[in-house]
């Protein structure tokens, strides 16, 4: 793909674009509107899930990084907690949240007016022929001002949509699949570029949605998967290859805080001191494991603290109290220093509450980490310290193997025990030097290549404009 210029990327000065009636802008204005494109980011979710809040914080860094003057608008679940974290304008995404844990009636009561508006937009779009102009017209008529008329606004209103979601593609979130895939439907039908920016797609069992996704992201500009499953399922669903580049997870780059700051933040939570052997442990639920690895690790750290009595363990999460996910890590959080005893070298950090930066900068002071999510593995990682991770998916061990860790993975449902869970930290703080090392030549080849993102989102919006210009140019010969 053609690269654009800095001063096209940016915006140079001229003459502001016409308004286009319905929504948007002239098709190729903003590579020369001062204010550079208008960026839809969907799928933004909530502070409350740290793995989402740096999703969100790195895909507008480097979405600034190639647009510097972007107007980004974040779609999210819950906008009052992302909003003010990323500093951008955020609301409610297109479909908004069902309720988790709700009654069957509950879930019928959310389906029933998300559907139909879904069955009114695409009725729209029919009796518009896709034009962008009359299918707002259309659409507002049905869609009065509140919630989802924002996020309708935004999405047409923008040059560029893209989707930030972690693994919304998936066997697990088929009640919600419909609703995901139109969202990007919906932009790519109007003719705007839809790109899905690096994450995990699939497993996807069912045939049907197999068919329907594949029909849905093929119309998309571009899908990033960030492993080696995700991108066999884009090339079996019919997606080009040059269309589905590889590209490792975006939360790779993800800056952090100071030595002295992390070291505050500790010491402020009772888990200060540099001369101790400090572990760090997030503890997570999971169907697929059914609770037992979390007795194991609870074992294998009794077992460490009896082996070290210099020890101290640090209890993280990843997603907070009051959190909005299925799964509630403060709780498990709570029973899980419960179930390694009364130790006053267990430490709970639960209310800590970090940022991404802050949470990187925190794990980069410890001499070893456990995680049972992906996210803090990365963060753990790419700080340099020795991870230990525990997985039900394919995703985290790819990653690992990524940056040279793979064996340091354990597999929740492959014959896990807390003998060999004790082994896999003891051997990883033996060869923690080692380690160190690795993960520094490894986060030197990743960086560069989970940046790849923002400029992958600069090709498509010139190669776009490009087309548009030559085709405007055709016809007035």
């Amino acid at each position: 793909m053609s690269r654009c210029t800095e001063k096209q990327a940016q915006g140079a000065q001229s003459p502001e674009p016409r308004d286009v009636q319905g929504g948007g802008r002239e098709k190729g204005a903003f590579m020369t509107d001062a204010s550079g494109p208008s960026i839809v980011v969907t799928e933004a979710f909530s502070t409350r899930h740290i793995g989402n809040w740096a999703l969100a914080e790195n895909a507008v860094r480097q979405l600034r990084g190639v647009f510097p003057n972007a107007r980004i608008t974040l779609l999210a679940r819950d906008p009052e907690t992302i909003g003010p974290a990323i500093g951008e304008r955020t609301v409610e995404k297109l479909f908004p949240k069902m309720p988790h844990h709700a009654t069957q009636v509950q879930q019928v009561l959310w389906l029933i007016p998300n559907t139909l508006w879904a069955i009114a937009s695409t009725l729209a779009l029919i009796f518009s022929g896709g034009n962008p102009r009359k299918y707002a017209r259309l659409a507002r008529l049905f869609t009065p001002r509140g919630l989802r008329r924002d996020a309708l606004e935004a999405i047409l209103a923008a040059d560029l949509v893209v989707s930030i979601a972690g693994e919304s593609i998936n066997d697990m979130f088929l009640k919600k699949l419909p609703f995901v895939l139109y969202t990007y439907w919906l932009p790519a039908r109007l003719g705007k570029p839809v790109m899905l920016f690096p994450q995990t797609i699939g497993p996807l069992r069912p045939w049907l949605w197999r068919k329907v996704t594949g029909r849905v992201l093929r119309r998309c500009a571009m899908a990033m998967p960030r492993d080696k499953e995700s991108l066999q399922l884009l090339q079996s669903i019919g997606m080009p290859a040059e269309r589905s580049p590889f590209v490792p997870d975006m939360v790779i780059g993800q800056p952090l805080i100071g030595a002295e700051e992390a070291e505050a933040l500790l010491s402020k939570a009772g888990f200060g001191g540099r001369d101790a052997l400090r572990i760090g442990v997030v503890p997570a639920a999971f169907q697929a494991a059914g609770g037992r690895h979390i007795q194991c690790l609870a074992g294998a750290l009794r077992m460490f603290l009896d082996r070290h009595p210099e020890a101290r363990v640090g209890v993280l999460i990843g997603n907070r109290r009051g959190s909005i996910c299925q799964c509630n890590d403060y709780e498990v959080a709570e029973q899980f220093v419960k179930l390694i005893g009364n130790d006053s070298r267990v430490v709970p950090l639960m209310d800590l509450n970090p940022s991404p930066a802050e949470t990187k900068g925190i794990l980069a002071q410890l001499d070893l980490f456990v995680s049972c999510r992906m996210h803090m593995a990365i963060l753990s990682t790419m700080a340099g310290t020795p991870t230990v991770a525990l997985a039900t998916q394919s995703k985290i061990p790819e990653y690992m193997q990524l940056c040279g860790q793979r064996d340091r993975v354990a597999m929740m449902d492959d014959g896990l025990s807390e003998k060999s869970l004790l082994k896999m930290m003891e051997d990883a703080l033996e060869s923690a030097a080692e380690i160190r090392q690795q993960l520094a030549i490894s986060r030197a080849r990743l960086e560069p290549l989970a940046a790849a993102a923002g400029a992958h989102a600069r090709d498509v919006l010139c190669s776009r404009q490009m087309q548009e210009t030559l085709g405007a140019r055709a016809l007035s010969v």
